[in-house]
């Protein structure tokens, strides 16, 4: 096929055409085409043998049903079938870059704060967090389509999308003060007296601007707009904001961050009842978000903010790992099996979180050792997504961790 400009005939139910649709589009991110409905260049989709792309009738199946149970989808490894043994690479990417294994009713597959587990996951049962799954099998899916062989391939380095969550705030120097003296650092609790008349929080936050700009790094900073606690299903108690949205230091530092290159995002809080007002109570002009802890089901977030006109959302991360919780690394928009239409929000999916790795245990130099590894697999066609909390670069309170994030941002510089 010569021709860039190519139409998608479906010869399927009706019920499945529109999240096919919504997947295929993802073909013009990685290809040279166009999909044009106008188009003579024809390729046929349907369960046939003979189609130019076969569907299998087990996605068919589970779309219809809405039986998305990976264990009932996938069986010995991420990729469905065709009755006659052919992959079904096209059925595989709709279920895995729009969420379809999160559409369960299954309790024990959410955790307290209405989370997917990460244990529950396909990518945890197959060990396949780390791979970029939907975009090897696109690649498949053109190179086994006889019409879409010729397609050229797009070359898109990969970038950094950073970001840093402000769940909480220093107010003072005493935090880093008591780790100075509990660890007797003369050197430390002497830098801090000499700098008590400064705000702690506009030091760090200079900090990571500096960083970010110098680098050409255009990174979003969410904020919450609650300091109630929240009392969990399980009777936990956790925290929301430190800190008054509305207090004058606060409106300092979110001014600091306005007269930068850097956006303004909401951090929606932890038993929020109304994400509008929350962003109205930030900055009204605020259209990304991502919620406290990554808490809650994706479905039912999308359909809020869809109500709230917010647009972009950033939520879609494991917190336990670090990795693809689509299989897929760039930005999208996901489909709504309910209503059977995709969300008219774009998903920007974390793929590494600073917490994940001090939770694991790992020490800074290992962590960098991990994420640079995993920056270097991913090298073309992702926008990798960096979550850094500002409270992580006290080096008096967490050494080395600051120092991850700007090696991050310098691996990324010089590799784009």
């Amino acid at each position: 096929m010569t021709s860039d400009h190519i139409n998608f005939r479906f010869i399927l139910p009706e019920r499945v055409i529109p999240v096919l649709r919504n997947t295929l589009v993802l073909l013009e991110n990685h290809f040279d085409l166009s999909i044009d409905d106008e188009s003579t260049n024809v390729i046929t989709i349907s369960e046939s043998p003979t189609s130019d792309i076969q569907l299998s009738g087990k996605f068919i199946h589970i779309f219809q049903q809405m039986k998305f149970d990976h264990l009932q989808v996938f069986e010995k490894e991420p990729l469905i079938y065709c009755s006659n043994g052919k992959p079904d690479y096209l059925g595989t990417c709709a279920y895995m870059v729009h969420y379809l294994q999160e559409y369960i009713d299954d309790e024990e597959s959410f955790d307290e704060l209405a989370r997917f587990r990460y244990e529950k996951s396909y990518q945890y049962r197959f060990s396949c967090i780390k791979e970029n799954l939907v975009l090897e099998y696109l690649i498949m899916l053109k190179n086994n389509c006889t019409k879409l062989q010729s397609l050229g391939r797009k070359n898109i380095s990969t970038s950094i999308w950073a970001s840093h969550d402000i769940d909480s705030l220093y107010h003072n120097h005493l935090p880093e003060l008591k780790t100075a003296i509990w660890h007797f650092r003369p050197d430390q609790i002497l830098s801090i007296l000499t700098r008590l008349h400064r705000d702690p929080d506009m030091a760090i936050f200079e900090e990571i601007l500096e960083i970010d700009q110098e680098n050409s790094i255009p990174a979003t900073w969410f904020w919450l707009a609650n300091n109630a606690v929240f009392n969990s299903v399980s009777g936990r108690v956790i925290e929301n904001a430190n800190y008054q949205i509305t207090e004058q230091r606060v409106k300092n530092l979110i001014a600091g961050i306005k007269r930068s290159e850097a956006t303004l995002g909401i951090h929606k809080s932890l038993g929020c009842s109304n994400i509008s007002l929350e962003r109205d109570q930030i900055d009204s002009c605020i259209n990304i978000n991502r919620n406290h802890y990554l808490a809650g089901k994706l479905p039912e977030l999308w359909a809020e903010m869809e109500v709230a006109n917010i647009e972009k959302d950033a939520t879609a991360g494991f917190s336990g790992a670090m990795g693809f919780r689509n299989s897929y690394g760039l930005p999208v928009r996901p489909f709504d099996p309910r209503r059977n239409h995709p969300f008219n929000i774009i998903e920007y999916p974390l793929h590494i979180m600073d917490v994940t790795f001090m939770n694991q245990g790992l020490s800074p130099g290992e962590a960098e050792l991990e994420i640079l590894t995993f920056l270097r697999k991913h090298k073309t066609d992702c926008q990798i997504s960096v979550l850094w909390h500002n409270n992580y670069f006290s080096d008096i309170k967490y050494p080395g961790w600051g120092a991850v994030y700007k090696s991050i941002i310098n691996y990324s510089k010089q590799n784009t």
